[in-house]
């Protein structure tokens, strides 16, 4: 991938590892074995929420994640649409 500094390079191949942390349900785990900062640019302190929204054809599945003071990620808000 090519771009320039702060374009988002890292943090579109971080969402990969976010969605099967998500997946497996292991999401916890990895934020306190690898740190916030793995997902999040700058960590907990520079990102109020995450969200993600992924659209397969008329399906779609999103959240929004939000980082905590005990540097864990709780699900604000999870949806699924048709």
């Amino acid at each position: 991938m090519i771009g320039s500094n702060g374009a988002g390079k890292s943090n579109w191949l971080s969402i990969f590892t976010l969605l099967q942390n998500v997946l497996q349900q292991t999401l916890q785990s990895f934020v306190a074995q690898h740190g916030m900062r793995s997902l999040l640019f700058q960590g907990e302190n520079s990102v109020e929420n995450l969200a993600v929204e992924l659209t397969f054809g008329p399906h779609t599945y999103g959240f929004v994640l939000q980082p905590t003071q005990e540097h864990r990620l709780l699900f604000q808000k999870e949806y699924v649409g048709f």
